[in-house]
């Protein structure tokens, strides 16, 4: 995804919750849902852009399910709820990961394996990527997942004025 992991950790947090999140706890979510692309500024600033960012350890999905683990576990010994705002962030995290699965290269596997394949490739069909990636289907999807986020967004503060 390039700019659909902000929409999607709204909707996620907003509709796919198993609880009605504290709103604090929605901005983790969200947060976590941006956090790995973190790794952009080491991309460019430092590496030259010499290893795709998907290869950093941000984008590790192991690194995020161990410390979703260990909150979970925390919590569980000590017979009381986990902390909502980790939990949601360390959970947006995951999602960022599932979402670049479809058209990145995520190494779910790691550390026992490198190996990643992405769900869909994006061919390149024009002469810079971001113009292949645009024309894509998986591109067409993450524009209606704005679309609906902001429909949702405009309805919630609607329905909020009249309660109100």
């Amino acid at each position: 995804m390039i700019v659909g992991h902000l929409p999607a950790s709204y909707l996620a947090f907003r509709y796919l919750s198993p609880r009605r999140w504290p709103r604090a706890a929605v901005a983790a979510g969200i947060a976590g849902g941006m956090f790995p692309d973190i790794d952009i500024a080491w991309f460019y600033l430092v590496d030259g852009r010499a290893h795709h960012h998907h290869d950093y350890l941000t984008h590790r999905p192991a690194l995020y399910a161990l410390l979703l683990f260990a909150v979970l576990t925390a919590a569980a010994l000590r017979r009381q709820q986990p902390p909502a705002m980790a939990t949601a962030f360390l959970a947006g995290t995951l999602l960022h990961l599932a979402l670049d699965s479809v058209a990145g290269r995520i190494a779910w596997a790691w550390p026992f394996s490198d190996h990643a394949e992405p769900l869909s490739v994006v061919q390149a069909t024009h002469s810079h990527w971001l113009l292949s990636f645009a024309n894509h289907w998986y591109f067409q999807v993450e524009l209606a997942v704005w679309a609906v986020a902001i429909a949702t967004l405009l309805f919630d503060r609607r329905r909020q004025r009249g309660a109100g």
